[in-house]
């Protein structure tokens, strides 16, 4: 086992988040480290939903102007690398090797931490050093108590659209969780929300940005719009803007980026080309034309709605077979109802986790959907049961968890199917 191999166990290990939601250890943490995240100029990215996406227009934006941009996000699809980049270029395995042990240090002085802010600590260690023009940082699942709400100073924020997961931690309403991801809000610092927003949201926004003098801007509805399976155009404040991503939601991210780099002062056709450029695997991406494959990461409610919408508007007339498996924690059961009820085939899968549905538990919600319901213990196995079914009018999707869309996008890297 690499040395790499070790500390990424080590820190897998780790857990996920701590009892009590509080910034004091990763400021202890950081003080430590001598602060570097305060020689970042961050853009900071929250939300329930899209924030990723946002984050990958934003960095590409940035880099197409010019600027030395790192990106950090969660979670990772192939490569746990992915989660620290700049333009676009993975940090090696000796940069995490030597840095990882340098915040191990400073974590026996300052107390430990867990994987989330350990993670964080990489990352601003790792800008800082590369010398970054702009960090773009999409926060964990919260806002207030999420270890990138260290950053003091953003020179812009973003809440993409809030909608209700992870309540056990961040609230059982949508205003509660609004209420936990408004913590990045600083004063004086623009928040971009989109136009989309749920209203309780908004009206929470509206408050904590009078609150903190915060100038609020809400996307504007695109003038016009044309959505296809290969990407998606509009017309936004008189801009043509051409985005790679497919599916109606993505108009509402690439909004959302345009309106943070018109708050960094880039001019409407320097934005319009860094969208065109944006790259952001597993988000309905084709893995195969023939037969046609593709996989989604959407993973709650929200995420599979516009799943739905999206297979509804842009794959008419597709017999739609479906591998799908999700977390215990997620409300599951519309979720999976939702696709099995599209589906001709439906296969209920599982992944080696322990917060995985049993292949029994998915099959049980998908059955009175879907009468042909089949039950595989692997994505391989699941591939396998649908090959001999895939015809020249069908579409297999692969979706309901980020880490079954990594395996996807894996094995079709590495595989013919």
């Amino acid at each position: 086992m690499t040395e790499y191999e070790q500390l990424l166990n080590q820190l897998h290990a780790r857990p996920k988040a701590s009892a009590v939601p509080t910034l004091e250890r990763i400021r202890r943490l950081m003080a430590g480290l001598g602060n570097p995240q305060e020689r970042l100029r961050c853009v900071h990215i929250t939300g329930t939903n899209g924030k990723g996406s946002t984050a990958a227009y934003t960095a590409a934006v940035l880099e197409h102007a010019g600027f030395r941009t790192g990106l950090f996000t969660s979670p990772y699809l192939v490569d746990f690398r992915e989660r620290f980049q700049v333009n676009r270029k993975l940090i090696c395995q000796a940069d995490f090797c030597r840095i990882s042990k340098q915040v191990l240090s400073a974590e026996q002085r300052a107390g430990s931490v867990n994987e989330f802010e350990f993670v964080t600590a990489v990352a601003f260690c790792w800008f800082a050093e590369q010398n970054c023009d702009y960090v773009v940082l999409e926060a964990g699942m919260g806002g207030a108590y999420g270890a990138t709400n260290l950053i003091s100073h953003p020179v812009c924020t973003c809440i993409t659209q809030v909608s209700l997961d992870h309540m056990a931690l961040l609230g059982n309403t949508v205003a509660e969780i609004a209420r936990n991801k408004a913590g990045i809000v600083k004063a004086g610092i623009p928040l971009v929300t989109p136009y989309t927003q749920h209203p309780s949201a908004l009206a929470v926004f509206h408050a904590v940005c009078a609150q903190q003098q915060a100038p609020l801007c809400i996307t504007q509805v695109p003038e016009t719009s044309d959505c296809r399976y290969d990407g998606s155009e509009m017309v936004y404040r008189g801009t043509a803007l051409k985005i790679p991503l497919p599916g109606a939601h993505q108009l509402t991210n690439a909004a959302c980026a345009f309106e943070l780099c018109r708050c960094l002062g880039l001019a409407p056709e320097v934005i319009a080309a860094g969208i065109a450029k944006t790259v952001w695997p597993g988000r309905l991406q084709i893995l195969s034309k023939s037969p046609l494959v593709l996989t989604d990461a959407g993973h709650n409610p929200d995420g599979i709605a516009a799943l739905c919408q999206a297979l509804d508007t842009l794959y008419q007339g597709f017999s739609l077979h479906v591998i799908m498996t999700m977390m215990q924690d997620k409300a599951y059961q519309g979720c999976i109802s939702s696709m099995a009820q599209r589906a001709e085939r439906f296969y209920a899968c599982t992944l080696d986790l322990p917060r995985a549905l049993t292949p029994e538990q998915v099959a049980r919600v998908a059955c009175p959907f879907c009468a042909k319901t089949e039950q595989a213990h692997s994505l391989q196995e699941a591939l396998a049961l649908a090959r001999p079914h895939l015809q020249e009018n069908t579409l297999l999707v692969i979706c309901g968890s980020v880490y079954l869309s990594g395996q996807a996008v894996e094995f079709f890297s590495n595989s013919s199917f």
